[in-house]
């Protein structure tokens, strides 16, 4: 897959010297939409059910596994029940609907010694939480699929004064944005199901594991005003080791760059001035160089080869 990275001069210059990007939170990009999360009613009462009997089952877990607390002979089938769950959760990482707990909302308050809107209020902690940790594990690099769109060069590289590099990569950690009218509608009970039977077996979560893929639906998806972008998006769980990402410290502040394919182009804006191309020159080593122009007749860019 060939993908393009549109740049301003300074970023361009550190890009070509490392062969390397940044990596961003979702919450660093300039579009207040994106990622953003929407969920309906429905899919929130059905998350609601699930994060009562998950609360209830570790304050049972907790009674009968680890206190030992004695139980009479329903105790003692629901303490079997909880504990091939807690298996089957640290095996999967994923928190199921105990049986034996479902119907048990009553006793959960009396045991929670809460009233209902005290259960409502944690879980409205919960969602925060859910909506606030995805867009905070992730890592994300953005790449254009063109390297002569007028928009592009305009809105990323300093008004055509900076550069657009071309990568070749094989599609691993690389997905295809979506556009749409309205915000896509996330999966929150199949989120938190996943956020606490990782909680649970105390793991992180890997984004990369396809089971748990859709955690990444509304990272990967923008409003449909962005089409023109034909967007593609590097995707990596932040605490997930990868020999590929590293950390450098730069102006004071700390900064994660993905280690990238050797760069096969470099275009430079049609309003690159001299300094700036002497600069990707000297650090360019031996990739090719193409420098934009603008057509003498209609809108639009084509490249040409400078050649020494």
């Amino acid at each position: 897959m060939i993908i393009y990275k549109y740049l301003d001069e300074d970023s361009a210059i550190k890009t070509i010297r490392k062969n390397s990007v940044l990596l961003k939170e979702p919450v660093e990009f300039n579009d207040p939409f994106d990622s953003i999360f929407r969920v309906e009613d429905e899919e929130k009462r059905k998350a609601y059910d699930l994060f009562i009997n998950y609360e209830f089952f570790k304050k049972t877990y907790e009674d009968l596994i680890i206190n030992g607390k004695k139980a009479n002979r329903l105790g003692k089938i629901i303490k079997k029940s909880i504990m091939l769950d807690a298996a089957n959760i640290r095996k999967c990482c994923i928190y199921k609907k105990n049986i034996c707990l479902e119907k048990s909302y009553k006793y959960a308050l009396n045991v929670f010694n809460k009233d209902d809107s005290g259960i409502q209020n944690k879980f409205e902690e919960m969602i925060d939480f859910v909506l606030s940790h995805i867009r905070q594990i992730a890592l994300i690099s953005c790449f254009g699929s063109s390297f002569d769109s007028i928009l592009m060069w305009s809105h990323y590289s300093n008004k055509h004064k900076g550069a657009c590099i071309e990568f070749e990569i094989d599609d691993q950690n690389f997905e295809k944005v979506f556009y749409y009218k309205k915000p896509v509608l996330f999966k929150l009970t199949d989120a938190i199901s996943v956020i606490c039977g990782h909680e649970f077996a105390n793991k992180i979560i890997d984004t990369n594991n396809p089971e748990f893929h859709f955690l990444l639906d509304p990272i990967l998806a923008k409003s449909e005003i962005w089409h023109y972008e034909g967007e593609t998006r590097c995707v990596f769980p932040k605490y997930i080791s990868n020999p590929l990402i590293y950390e450098i410290e730069e102006d004071g502040e700390k900064k994660t760059l993905l280690q990238m394919p050797k760069i096969k182009k470099i275009f430079l804006g049609c309003k690159a001035d001299d300094d700036f191309i002497s600069k990707v020159k000297e650090v360019s080593k031996d990739i090719p160089i193409y420098k934009m122009e603008c057509l003498p007749f209609g809108y639009g860019l084509e490249a040409k080869e400078m050649v020494e």
